[in-house]
């Protein structure tokens, strides 16, 4: 049964690790990260049947935006 996985910090190291295995096991991925150009190789690298964002995570009303978004978006993971 596929997931829908969120994950912050999806650009790099452990999170796009994450993200690219998920993929491979056919969960959707909602993601963050501060890097517009990581995020658009990402998604071009993972498809667009997953979400990624522009989100400074240190920015407490970035965060509450894009989890406002997300939620009305995709619904609760």
């Amino acid at each position: 049964v596929a997931k829908t996985i969120v994950i912050t910090g999806v650009t790099r190291g452990i999170g796009r690790g994450l993200a690219s295995e998920f993929d491979r096991l056919g969960h959707k991925v909602i993601g963050c990260g501060r890097s517009a150009d990581q995020l658009a190789e990402l998604q071009t690298a993972l498809g667009q049947a997953h979400d990624f964002s522009v989100v400074d995570i240190t920015d407490d009303r970035a965060v509450a935006d894009w989890a406002k978004r997300t939620l009305g978006k995709h619904g609760a993971p």
